[in-house]
């Protein structure tokens, strides 16, 4: 009988008993062992500089309380349908350095992401005048972690 090549799927304990059936305990023995003295590899962490849609701001232009109503909603999709030149400054999801709060971040374009914080805390990047323009919705130019496009 030949045995499977352990993949990713390996550190799955159904993975694991799969093994013990097909090949037998000492084989799910050994693979468990494998599983549980491998280090795991860290997933870098990434920063984003630039512009962040600040919803307490957009609150107040729109005059309302509620994060839900529909005028703060209208008003991030104008700024990002609207405003933003997506082929040069791309709109991301991130989170806040300091308070670990997710908000949405136009970045400064090309050398606004990183996985060195103080570089790009320290980077001079140009900000786009169309973005100093737009009614005081915007919090920045500031460092985020990045979470996902």
């Amino acid at each position: 009988m030949a045995l499977r090549t352990p993949s990713k799927q390996a550190t799955h304990l159904p993975y694991v008993l799969g093994e013990f059936a097909a090949n037998g305990p000492f084989r799910a023995i050994i693979l468990m062992f494998s599983v549980l003295t491998c280090p795991q590899k860290s997933i870098p962490i990434i920063y984003v500089k630039g512009f962040a849609m600040d919803w307490e701001k957009i609150r107040k232009f729109v005059k309302v309380e509620d994060d839900n109503d529909p005028k703060v909603h209208e008003v991030i999709y104008i700024i990002m349908r609207e405003f933003v030149d997506r082929d040069k400054h791309w709109i991301c999801a991130a989170r806040r350095i300091h308070d670990k709060r997710n908000i949405g971040v136009i970045s400064l374009g090309e050398g606004s992401i990183s996985e060195d914080l103080e570089e790009l805390k320290n980077k001079d990047l140009p900000i786009p005048t169309y973005l100093t323009k737009l009614p005081s919705v915007l919090t920045g130019p500031d460092v985020f972690e990045f979470l996902e496009w």
